[in-house]
């Protein structure tokens, strides 16, 4: 008992939050200030997991403030990825690469890591009845990535230094540092900041854009024009991208969103209006997916180009159902999806690249491979179960920082399906920050309509 109690005193308590803080604000150094341990770790890795053994108390509390639906949601997925590192055929491709001892067991501490900061996240927000803080260190991360990738421009066309400081393996899994984007604005190289790919730097400002603006609207005179500043550079950087994804999830996202919230202020007409939007942008999206070279003009990218980014995830995904089909309930493995789509990539005539792992670009193809579809099941009750508890709040309480929270996970969910074999660290903080604010505003008074200007 004793032991229990020095754990949750002010003191770790206070360390787990300063330790979470500072995580959310280094999530930009995604691939630039990492140490390759078989797998890339990152700064905000490292302290996330800090901060939830050091405050392993405040990820039970953090727990217990979630509808105990969603808790059974969160645990159930758990307990799905626990049963396939017991049962799952981890293949590896260790005389390859180096990069598959244990992978079944990393992948299951990661996603225990994503939910212990989630709930985390929820504790902290409770505690202190706000979740400025948590989404004022995401923003100024933010734009602090985004000015430098603004300046990376500029840099990679002009020659100029510091024009790249990615150290982590890039996404063919052999070749480091620099490397060619291809074309976007003006012709000149695509920027990626400090991430692997543009689609990563865009999808990472398009979640943390919706919460700064939020902030600006929200903040006193002398505040409002630095997060206005920092929106500003944020959105020009996310123009810089040029990644359809990130701007498409944006897009949709913030549709879905402000249809719930017409609905919530009684406004029928505008409700339907947005909602049609919705239904018309769902309906139009995957045939542009499909053939996005009609969007050459406005992006500045090729038409082969934008074919063979869409052909590649199209492509990823027919192998992945094909690898499924041969396990189809309980897949074979978490992790299992990048080493049963491995390639050898091209990196030219005279290199000869070893075989190297895949990516089923999306989390629903992955969860397939890994764990059938009972993975598959497992992740859409967590998903529905947090997208009805976000909703409901929503539709509770008309509250600005809950409104850009939405908007940020939602973009960070709708990315999650069309990149990447697992989630992203950045992924975890936005739903966390997300459920934190839904956790709060639910447990506060429904605000009334005819409260809130028009």
């Amino acid at each position: 008992m004793a032991v229990v109690q020095a754990w949750d005193a002010p003191l770790p308590r206070a360390l787990a939050d300063w330790l979470l803080l500072a995580a959310t604000f280094l999530l930009p150094l995604s691939a630039a200030g990492t140490i390759e341990l078989g797998f890339t770790i990152t700064i905000s890795y490292v302290l996330g997991g800090v901060a939830a053994v050091v405050g392993f108390p405040s990820v039970i509390r953090g727990s217990l403030r979630l509808p105990r639906w969603l808790l059974c949601a969160a645990f159930g997925l758990l307990a799905v990825y626990a049963i396939g590192v017991v049962m799952g055929s981890d293949l590896g491709l260790s005389s390859s690469t180096g990069r598959s001892r244990f992978r079944d067991v990393v992948y299951f501490l990661d996603l225990a890591l994503g939910l212990a900061i989630m709930a985390l996240m929820v504790d902290f927000v409770g505690r202190r009845r706000t979740p400025r803080p948590l989404m004022a260190c995401l923003s100024a991360g933010a734009a602090v990535a985004a000015t430098y990738a603004a300046y990376q421009w500029l840099a990679q066309h002009y020659g100029w230094p510091l024009r790249d400081v990615v150290n982590a393996l890039n996404s063919d899994g052999v070749t480091t540092g620099d490397r060619d984007q291809g074309p976007g604005l003006l012709g000149w190289e695509r920027v990626r900041g400090t991430f692997k790919e543009p689609l990563l730097l865009a999808s990472y400002l398009a979640l943390s854009l919706p919460v700064t603006v939020v902030l600006a609207v929200s903040a006193d005179r002398r505040a409002k024009l630095a997060w206005t500043a920092c929106a500003v550079v944020i959105t020009l950087t996310l123009v810089l991208t040029v990644s359809l994804v990130a701007w498409a999830a944006l897009f949709l996202a913030t549709l879905v969103v402000a249809s719930i919230w017409a609905v919530q202020r009684g406004k029928p007409r505008m409700a339907g209006i947005l909602g049609a939007a919705c239904a018309m942008a769902l309906a139009v999206g995957p045939t542009v997916f499909v053939d996005p070279s009609a969007l050459s003009t406005v992006t500045g990218r090729s038409k082969e180009t934008l074919r063979l980014t869409s052909g590649n995830r199209t492509e990823a995904w027919a192998r992945a159902a094909v690898v499924w089909s041969e396990r189809p309930m309980h897949g074979f493995g978490p992790g299992q999806s990048a080493v049963r789509l491995a390639y050898r990539p091209d990196l030219g005539p005279a290199v000869d690249a070893p075989i190297t792992f895949g990516s089923a670009q999306g989390l629903w193809a992955a969860a397939l491979i890994d764990g059938g579809l009972v993975a598959l099941f497992a992740w859409t009750a967590l998903l529905a179960s947090a997208a009805l508890f976000v909703g409901r709040s929503l539709l509770l309480r008309n509250d600005p920082l809950l409104l850009g929270c939405a908007v940020g996970g939602l973009v960070a969910a709708i990315v999650s399906q069309l990149s990447g074999d697992r989630l992203d660290l950045r992924v975890w903080f936005a739903w966390g920050l997300v459920l934190a604010a839904a956790s709060l505003m639910s447990q506060q008074q429904p605000r009334d309509r005819s409260e809130c200007p028009d």
